[in-house]
């Protein structure tokens, strides 16, 4: 049968025919893509990247946002800007310095996550690529 078949072929043998099978396989995604209209819709390429990179996917996200919110939070620390009687100004609350900044950084994060996350899915792909090849 076919195991027999993959077992008496060299490796060079192996890796073309891998090749030429990851080939027809991204042909045939891209014209399920087309067909059920995934491709041409926001949600539909979202939902394809994620299908297609998955767990890569998920930790250059996350860690992008972590280094989003770390970013935000050393630009208000560094800036000087006192997040306490920022928020004071506009409620009568009392907030710990500290943990006002940490609530600035993530307020500040949450407002640039519509550019954050079209970087990633712009990104994505190629990143991935470069960490995990395909070969092909």
């Amino acid at each position: 049968g076919e195991r027999e078949r993959v077992v008496r072929l060299s490796e060079k043998e192996k890796d073309m025919e891998l090749r030429q099978l990851n080939r027809e396989i991204a042909l045939l995604k891209m014209k399920l893509g087309i067909n059920t209209g995934d491709l041409y819709t926001y949600k539909g390429k979202i939902s394809t990247l994620i299908k297609d990179y998955g767990i890569p996917f998920i930790i250059y996200d996350k860690l992008s946002y972590i280094t989003a919110c770390l970013a935000s939070y050393v630009g208000i620390s560094l800036s000087g800007i006192n997040a306490a009687s920022l928020l004071a100004s506009y409620t009568s609350v009392q907030v710990d310095p500290a943990i006002g900044t940490v609530g600035l950084a993530l307020a500040t994060t949450e407002l640039i996550e519509p550019l954050r996350f079209f970087i990633i899915i712009s990104t994505t792909k190629s990143i991935v690529d470069y960490f995990y090849p395909v070969k092909y």
